[in-house]
């Protein structure tokens, strides 16, 4: 089984459960926020965690694929 192609989601009796992680990224006392042309609401960066991933790596990736910049984990919340 390839990780990264499986996240970790599965249905329960209420729908289904997605894992996600979320990401909180300050600079100069502003949060970043992001948004898209769907939606009307701004959201944090984040997304499904894969298969095998741990949360440091999920948010990592998810980081880089929302804003194709590097950020360093400073703790897990």
């Amino acid at each position: 089984m390839d990780k990264e192609k499986h996240d970790i989601t599965f249905p329960t009796k209420d729908g289904v459960f997605n894992m996600r992680v979320g990401a909180i990224i300050l600079r100069d006392d502003k949060v970043l926020m992001v948004k898209n042309n769907r939606d009307s609401y701004y959201y944090s960066v984040g997304g499904r965690v894969k298969l095998q991933e741990t949360l440091e790596e999920a948010i990592i990736r998810e980081c880089f694929e929302e804003t194709k910049v590097h950020f360093e984990v400073d703790r897990l919340v």
